[in-house]
């Protein structure tokens, strides 16, 4: 998407190449299931069983057994 629109420039929101709608289209459907951070919580706290910030806050050893098995 935004490539697209730094390729063509201005031209890109004109209604002949019409890239304007779509970008914003596509960039609400980026937006749709989280941000990336929201997402990157999701998949630690599926894998380990604790969020980043937890992790963060309380430490944890440095050897495998912090891990979710």
């Amino acid at each position: 998407c935004d490539a697209a629109m730094r390729a063509h420039g201005a031209v890109g929101y004109s209604r002949e190449v019409d890239l304007g709608d779509r970008v914003r289209d596509l960039m609400g459907l980026r937006i749709a299931d989280g941000t990336t951070d929201v997402m990157r919580m999701t998949v630690v706290r599926e894998k380990y069983g604790f969020d980043l910030w937890e992790m963060s806050i309380r430490g944890y050893p440095h050897d495998s057994t912090w891990k979710k098995n």
